[in-house]
């Protein structure tokens, strides 16, 4: 089984001499004028496991090393219909990092979580862009309801406009 230890831990501040006490964010409640000790105690021990599938820093889990410390997480939602041009900055929609996938991540996503497994990621049927270019004026699309990979249409028209799902590489 893969798996992450994490531990998870408060920091109990207090002076067994005074009267200062911590509430749940950690800020002092002031009551006297002694300084707390800083003493850490551990609460828990949590394994976090990550596996294909699985909700993790903003996205679900698609790909996973076999080290088990990094991987792609794609998207919770589509994007779009939108140009090719759009697509290529979809970072400056949902932070740095995202990005649109290969064809060949496509591929990968449809079949670990789209209509080539059990469709856990939701995605529709129809055709999502590529980061893949066919040439200076095509890219190429992936339509999920059955695998096809085209390449007959124009990245610059804007006119073709196309879901996106966007997805960022993790290491832990």
């Amino acid at each position: 089984m893969l798996g992450i230890f994490v531990a998870i831990f408060a920091v109990n501040l207090y002076n067994k001499n005074s009267d200062k006490e911590t509430d749940s964010s950690n800020e002092l409640l002031e009551t006297s004028d002694a300084t707390p000790s800083n003493e850490v105690e551990i609460i828990e021990v949590v394994q976090i496991e990550l596996e294909l599938g699985k909700f993790f820093e903003g996205g679900m889990i698609y790909s996973l090393a076999a080290d088990s410390k990094s991987g792609i997480v794609v998207h919770l939602e589509d994007f779009g219909p939108m140009t090719w041009a759009n697509a290529m900055k979809i970072d400056e929609q949902l932070g740095e990092g995202w990005r649109i996938p290969t064809l060949d991540e496509l591929k990968a996503l449809r079949n670990a979580v789209g209509q080539g497994a059990e469709n856990q990621a939701e995605f529709s049927n129809g055709l999502y862009w590529s980061a893949t270019e066919y040439d200076q004026y095509q890219a190429r699309l992936l339509r999920f309801r059955d695998g096809n990979a085209t390449y007959r249409y124009n990245k610059d028209a804007e006119h073709r406009k196309y879901r996106v799902r966007a997805i960022r590489d993790f290491t832990r």
